[in-house]
């Protein structure tokens, strides 16, 4: 995981334009828009960052405003964000997360954004995490691993992207880290076919796929075979991954590539170790 001891210093420097380092790991959105700009197949920066002469071809190609600057997330980048939507009719965000079981309001470095939702940074953990949509609490997202978000200092539509708690990011707090889990854990639970046998969701990516579908079924065959297999196996799990995608409808824009396989595959195999090596009750801490 990089070092990320001064990511609030980085991030502020790199919106104001003016520093390094951190831009590049950022790639350029379209004209006032949360998307990269067209044709660009920015899932190759989930794995490498771009080049120094591309960031600055960016930022005079795209230049902020009117191009908000996105922020890849997840393992390399080693960054996961909290995002709280506040403008949601009747619903409290706030308000639902202080009655999580051991919640602490957030001490991390966190930006305001321009709907006045709000961007808790946090390190990436040593688990994977992928995107999850209102599942924990309804307007709050987990943003991670295949993500993106909106870099501060980016305006967007003439709102800004603000800096509102200029602090070193923190470590994933116990309470949001056991609410992720918890998620994940009912992920794997087999869920009821038509005739009401369960059925393992790792059993349809061996099924036909429809369009949409083909990240979750690898995800979740690749962790049925880490969890499975014995580790000196574990070598094969993405040549099967790749089989059972061939069959799966394609994206001619973007295919899945060797690269795609094996990180799939070693986010599951992360994983199957982690909980094969600590497999320990979740207790919380208190942060001073």
């Amino acid at each position: 995981m990089p070092d990320l001891a001064n990511l609030a210093g980085h991030v502020a420097r790199y919106h104001l334009v003016h520093g390094d380092g951190f831009r590049h790991r950022c790639i350029p959105g379209g004209r006032n828009t949360k998307v990269p700009v067209d044709n660009l197949r920015w899932k190759i920066y989930q794995t490498s960052d771009p080049s120094p002469d591309l960031s600055r071809r960016w930022d005079r190609q795209f230049p902020s405003p009117p191009h908000p600057r996105l922020l890849v997330l997840g393992r390399r980048t080693g960054l996961l964000v909290f995002d709280v939507d506040v403008n949601k009719p009747d619903i409290k965000p706030f308000d639902l997360l202080e009655a999580a079981p051991g919640y602490l309001p957030p001490r991390t470095f966190t930006v305001l954004t321009a709907s006045g939702g709000w961007h808790f940074y946090y390190l990436y953990p040593e688990f994977p995490v992928h995107q999850i949509i209102g599942k924990l609490w309804p307007a709050c997202d987990i943003k991670a691993e295949g993500n993106y978000i909106i870099a501060p200092g980016s305006v967007l539509n003439g709102g800004a992207y603000e800096i509102a708690i200029d602090r070193p990011v923190a470590p994933l707090p116990d309470w949001l880290r056991s609410a992720i889990i918890a998620y994940q854990q009912r992920q794997r639970t087999p869920s009821p076919t038509p005739n009401g046998d369960a059925r393992p969701a790792w059993q349809d990516a061996l099924t036909p796929v429809p369009q949409g579908r083909q990240d979750n079924a690898l995800i979740a065959l690749a962790g049925k075979l880490a969890r499975d297999l014995p580790e000196a196996s574990w070598p094969t799990i993405a040549t099967t991954l790749a089989g059972a995608a061939a069959t799966y409808p394609q994206d001619p824009a973007h295919p899945y590539t060797n690269a795609d396989f094996d990180r799939l595959a070693h986010s599951a195999m992360q994983m199957e170790r982690a909980r094969r090596q600590t497999i320990r009750p979740i207790v919380f801490h208190t942060i001073l």
